[in-house]
């Protein structure tokens, strides 16, 4: 099975840049540093995925895979491009399921295969925990923003074809990273700002104090999501979950 390389990525990120103008759109900022964040993540997912089979015996690819995990970390922002930030989460795991194949994410072998290995990224997408706190318990009525009928019904799709059996995931389900490669890729963009490696703590303070900046001057809407964003990742709770999932990958990847 052969899956998205570095190359293809900045392929991808140019097409979809292009439609974003074409539609009047320019949600990044940044544009080097945002490419240098997915190649950051993506990239140092794949490392840490590998050392962590190379530190466990037990472990093995049907449990992490590698290119799985580079994948993940190179789509997991992807949407902002044409979407911003709000739900660009959700977005993205989506598009991973419907759109995954155009895009050339996983190719070869047999189509049951790709399918698993397409559900597998998409997994490591939806589960950042901010996601969970966004959807909240009782979805959708306890939404923190505006859904659309549309949004509403992709994330539904989720539960459905997230799962691997035939019950749909819960939001808690689908939001939290349980799995070793999900775990993964939720380490390696705490650890990437920009391309550079950073520590944890640096980057919830970063995230703090630029969503705090901007919403300062962003639209009313915009705004709200901002201030949400700096709530959640101020919380204690929120940022203990985040140094436990990064210290299990840590230790199972023998850096600790």
């Amino acid at each position: 099975m052969e899956f998205l390389t570095e190359e293809g990525l900045e392929k991808l990120v140019e097409e979809e840049a292009m439609k974003a103008k074409q539609i009047g759109v320019q949600y990044i900022k940044n544009p080097l540093g945002f490419r240098g964040h997915l190649r950051g993540v993506g990239n140092t997912a794949y490392k840490v995925a590998k050392k962590v089979l190379e530190n466990n015996s037990s472990i093995n690819e049907s449990l992490v895979n590698p290119e799985i995990c580079k994948v993940a970390g190179y789509m997991h922002d992807f949407e902002k491009i044409s979407y911003g930030d709000i739900w660009h989460d959700a977005i993205g795991a989506y598009m991973i399921l419907t759109k995954g194949e155009e895009r050339g994410l996983v190719s070869g072998e047999s189509e049951q295969e790709k399918k698993e290995a397409r559900i597998r990224i998409a997994r490591c997408i939806s589960s950042d925990y901010a996601l969970s706190w966004e959807l909240g318990d009782n979805f959708p009525t306890t939404a923190l923003y505006p859904l659309s009928k549309g949004l509403e019904e992709q994330i539904k799709y989720l539960q459905r074809n997230l799962s691997f059996t035939s019950k749909d995931l819960s939001i808690g389900e689908m939001t939290f990273p349980t799995s070793i490669e999900q775990q993964i890729a939720l380490y390696a963009d705490m650890f990437d700002l920009g391309g550079k490696t950073i520590s944890v703590e640096e980057r919830l303070n970063e995230i703090i104090e630029r969503y705090g900046e901007l919403a300062q001057t962003a639209p009313a809407d915009e705004a709200h999501y901002l201030r949400t964003i700096v709530e959640i990742t101020s919380d204690i709770s929120f940022q203990e979950r985040i140094f436990n999932v990064c210290k299990n990958v840590r230790k199972l990847a023998g850096l600790e």
